[in-house]
């Protein structure tokens, strides 16, 4: 009886994990792929003939090393949300970027265009080839930047929608099999008393 007591749980908890690891489904999900935060450099120079490294903040937005390690089931890039505060006016691009030269950026394709000292955007680049988001000091003193840039994309998913079925089933198997188990001990203790009983009388 208690053998088959366990081997009842056993098969119930069996059961219950194929339950609820069966008929996968996967699906897409938008989440935060990448977080551009802080904004570096934090401090961009004036502009001048020969715009320096420092003169501008920029990301590569479909090809960040991150993003690839993070999130290898990542299917594109569809937004970047924006909050960006500076001391003096910025310009932020997000487009396509087709010719570079001594950090001079030629855009095509542009979505955004912007200037101003605070950003607070949501901008969809799902399947506008977008690839570059840059943000460039056009004035004549150092400008000072804070906040964040998030790349947002679509990973695949999945999700098993038997799971809570065969949670329920699995905690069935392991009540039956904790009776099973607990229920052994208890009667030999019970015949070891009886034993010890008849001996004494």
């Amino acid at each position: 009886m208690k053998k088959t007591i366990v081997a009842i749980a056993l098969i119930v908890l069996i059961a219950g994990f194929f339950v609820a690891f069966s008929m996968p489904i996967q699906y897409d999900e938008e989440v935060v792929v990448y977080d551009w935060n802080p904004i570096k450099p934090q401090t961009l120079e004036p502009k001048t003939e020969n715009t320096s490294k420092t003169g501008i903040a920029f990301i590569a937005i479909t090809k960040t090393q991150d993003v690839i390690r993070k999130f290898p089931s990542l299917k594109n890039v569809t937004a970047l949300e924006l909050n960006v505060t500076a001391s003096q006016p910025v310009r932020v691009t997000v487009g396509t970027v087709i010719t570079l030269d001594d950090y001079t950026y030629t855009f095509d394709n542009v979505v955004f265009n912007d200037s101003s000292k605070f950003f607070n955007n949501r901008i969809p680049v799902k399947d506008t080839k977008a690839d570059f988001l840059e943000i460039r000091n056009e004035g004549n003193t150092p400008v000072h930047i804070t906040g964040n840039v998030k790349v947002f994309g679509e990973v695949v998913k999945t999700k098993y929608p038997y799971l809570s079925v065969g949670t329920l089933v699995v905690l069935t198997g392991l009540a039956i099999l904790v009776y099973g188990t607990a229920a052994k001990p208890k009667r030999r203790i019970k015949n070891f008393r009886l034993g010890f009983s008849r001996l004494v009388t």
